[in-house]
């Protein structure tokens, strides 16, 4: 049977979380909330919210997340549902969860810009998976400058943040007039 996937599209309620006992691990919460306009009033009030805890195992996406996403941000997230359930050891009682594992997130663009910088390649391709040392995600570039945050400014979204872009990077830098939109693979 195929596992479920959803899409969590909310705002972070705290800081991520590495897991202290598996640095692999990082942990956050979406929160996720509808909003809807009274018939009768014409006021718009707050639905219900849905407060969903998500874990992220794969290595590079986990450092990606710790080095560019803050509590407050909009997120747009892909997870696998799955639910455990467990008998409490204190009542007795039989307990079930429902766990979000985040497959893939962004920012959300609605209110706010982003900038993008891709992973540098290692060993002849992309950085994945399971590293026995996380820190080998140096946060460095492709020129060994450090990344820059993804919002340079959250108070201000949308403000040009050009100066920030690292040197040679295909993918920040504006096209030049003899230049090609997209950057050569």
């Amino acid at each position: 049977m195929p596992i479920p996937t959803t899409t969590l599209e909310g705002r972070l309620t705290d800081e991520p979380q590495r897991n202290q006992r598996n640095p692999n691990l990082v942990e956050f919460t979406i929160a996720e909330g509808t909003r809807y306009q009274d018939k009768q009033t014409g006021e718009w009030k707050d639905g219900p919210t849905l407060f969903a805890r998500c874990k992220v195992w794969d290595a590079t996406l986990g450092n990606n997340i710790m080095s560019t996403l803050r509590k407050g941000m909009d997120v747009v997230a892909l997870a696998d549902v799955r639910q455990s359930s467990w008998t409490d050891q204190q009542t007795g009682q039989k307990r079930s969860m429902v766990e979000f594992t985040v497959t893939n997130i962004g920012a959300g663009l609605r209110r706010a810009t982003a900038q993008v910088m891709p992973n540098p390649k290692r060993n002849g391709g992309y950085d994945g998976g399971y590293h026995a040392n996380p820190q080998q995600n140096s946060g460095q570039t492709f020129q060994g400058q450090p990344n820059p945050p993804v919002f340079q400014n959250p108070n201000n979204y949308g403000a040009d943040n050009s100066q920030t872009l690292a040197p040679n990077d295909p993918w920040g830098a504006p096209p030049q007039p003899t230049q090609s939109v997209e950057p050569e693979f």
